[in-house]
């Protein structure tokens, strides 16, 4: 590969890579209510960043589209306000740079809980990205599973 491959493909990994942190993020923020339970704060920061035909594969092998997704999400507005609840993500990887500017990442989303962040979770998640132009990334899908012994308990 080239150094200007290279260079190319670890811009596009960054690009991944920022985007999903900024999801979690925002994640994060939704699920103990820092941010308000409004279709505005839901629609900008993450359903404008789902493609139309957007999928999700939870680490039980449920399916959801967008529609429904979004729905789960408003109703889990708030789910741990009383607690706390941080979502890091680790060992991002691009497997795959299509020629149609799509993009096929690996993350681990590890989640804590608890007044002492005792309860742990963690997945391997793999996003297909398609870009939007220059400015955004597209979530067309995503597929969960849980890592060995940190799935709930």
């Amino acid at each position: 590969m080239s150094d200007t491959n290279d260079a190319n493909t670890a811009s596009i990994l960054e690009r991944c890579k920022n985007e999903v942190i900024r999801l979690h993020v925002f994640f994060e923020e939704w699920f103990t209510g820092k941010i308000s339970n409004t279709d505005d704060d839901l629609e900008r920061s993450c359903s404008s960043f789902m493609h139309a035909n957007f999928h999700f594969i939870n680490p039980g092998g449920a399916t959801d589209s967008l529609s429904s997704l979004m729905e789960k999400l408003r109703h889990a507005h708030g789910a741990y306000s009383s607690t706390k609840f941080i979502i890091e993500i680790k060992n991002v990887e691009c497997l795959f740079v299509g020629t149609d500017d799509t993009y096929l990442v690996k993350y681990e989303e590890w989640q804590k809980s608890g007044d002492d962040y005792s309860n742990v979770t963690a997945r391997v998640s793999t996003v297909l990205f398609q870009a939007d132009g220059e400015e955004k990334l597209k979530w067309v899908n995503v597929h969960e599973t849980w890592l060995p012994d940190l799935g709930p308990k």
